[in-house]
């Protein structure tokens, strides 16, 4: 360690003495590592962060696979949904639900809210609860019971500064009155990021016959244990029984869809590349910044051949040079997160509304941890190039011979000769060291 901190103060006096040189290395790899450092947060909140449920892995969406028309994911009737619900063992529980929207009045200015029609189940099945409030009763999802509604913990701080005494009280959806039971946590944003609200899936008698009128998705959970493929197979074997029973119902199947793929869609293959390219971006400036260190270091011949002359080894030296760069690429490495917090800023604006999961972007743990490991990462790729080339053994040598014949040619300039003179008792062939 205290050698180590030896070579920590010497890289840094270099760099300080060849400023220059350390403002323009430093500046090049912090435009690579603040890049690599802001796509990640996107890639980490949309592709690596896990969805913001218990065991998210077991949430499935299930849609009409609609071959007439060629769509997978299609909406699906109440008594299907009922069908796959008895056929899917694999499945712990499985609800439907639609996507609405209402007129706020009575609160501030009238206000258009997006939301949706849920059963009382369906916060079970996500594994939340309301952190005020309760879930729906089944009660309430019988036609003509008491309104009720369960707010997003966005609408409520904005609507009544997150205020308990909200819960109970009651507001104007679409003009008829409605009781507030409930307010669900911030990271809940369900089946859109942009619902803020939920109200009872009530349905008549007439609506849970309709098997021709498609207007309901689907969403269950998984048993512990059970695959995508087990129970995919349990609702084809389901599909095809509706068919015989129902003629009209032919050219109809099932589809299930796990829940993150679902929200990822087909962004996975584009943020991907797109991590792909900028790394890549990183590699060339490493690449750069390896070319100059590599020129700095054969600059500094006589100081290696120095040090190879007074015993350093391949090792030693290999270390200090090492050292240097990591000295460097730290520094770089602030500069890059500093430039990383403008770039996430700049592409959570420029990023398409429909991007998921995009208010979770964002400079998290995880991302600064990335940045650490692509900071030290890079230190030794652009530090490596030199270290290999003067560990060579028959460099090491050459540097070795170099550093004798520097130090005899030392010697040699000191020894000079004293011609003789009559104040001097030496004769004049002899020669005198100058101590």
């Amino acid at each position: 360690m205290a050698t180590l901190w030896l070579d920590l103060r010497f890289g840094f006096r270099l760099l300080l003495k060849n400023a220059t040189f350390a403002l323009v290395a430093a500046l090049t790899l912090a435009l690579g590592i603040g890049a690599n450092t802001a796509i990640f947060s996107v890639v980490n909140a949309v592709l690596l962060k896990p969805l913001p449920y218990p065991q998210p892995d077991r949430l499935a969406m299930v849609w009409l696979d609609n071959r007439r028309l060629g769509l997978k994911e299609d909406l699906t009737s109440y008594p299907n949904f009922a069908d796959w619900k008895k056929a899917g063992a694999s499945f712990a529980d499985m609800a439907p639900f639609t996507e609405s929207s209402a007129t706020l009045t009575g609160v501030d200015e009238p206000e258009r809210l997006r939301g949706a029609l849920v059963p009382a189940g369906f916060f079970g099945i996500m594994g939340v609860a309301p952190q005020a409030g309760r879930q729906f009763s089944e009660q309430e999802e019988q036609p003509g019971s008491d309104r009720a509604v369960i707010l997003s913990d966005g609408l409520w701080k904005r609507k009544f500064g997150g205020s308990r005494d909200a819960i109970g009280k009651s507001l104007e959806l679409d003009g008829r009155p409605t009781t507030i039971v409930g307010v669900m946590p911030p990271e809940f944003r369900f089946p859109s990021k942009d619902t803020e609200l939920w109200a009872p899936l009530a349905l008549s008698p007439q609506a849970k016959a309709a098997r021709g009128s498609f207007w309901a998705s689907v969403v269950g959970r998984l048993k512990p244990g059970a695959r995508i493929e087990q129970a995919q197979a349990e609702l084809d074997s389901a599909a095809r029984r509706i068919e015989q029973e129902f003629p009209n119902m032919r050219g109809y199947g099932a589809n299930v869809v796990p829940l993150e793929k679902q929200i990822v869609g087909n962004v996975r293959m584009a943020l991907l590349v797109l991590a792909g390219a900028v790394a890549f971006v990183l590699l060339i400036a490493c690449t750069n910044v390896a070319g100059l260190f590599l020129a700095r270091v054969e600059a500094r011949e006589r100081e290696i051949a120095v040090r190879a002359a007074l015993g350093a080894g391949r090792r030693r030296l290999i270390r200090q040079l090492l050292t240097e760069s990591m000295v460097l690429a730290m520094g770089a490495g602030v500069i890059g997160l500093g430039f990383a917090v403008w770039a996430t800023d700049a592409l959570v604006g420029l990023a398409p509304r429909d991007l998921p999961r995009r208010a979770e972007i964002g400079i998290s743990s995880n991302v600064l941890w990335f940045t650490l490991g692509v900071t030290l990462l890079t230190g030794v790729l652009f530090g490596l190039a030199p270290a290999l080339r003067i560990s060579r053994g028959e460099l090491i040598e050459s540097l070795r011979e170099g550093g004798r014949s520097l130090a005899g040619g030392v010697r040699a300039r000191r020894m000079r000769p004293r011609w003789w003179s009559r104040s001097s008792r030496w004769p004049w062939c002899c020669w005198r060291v100058r101590a």
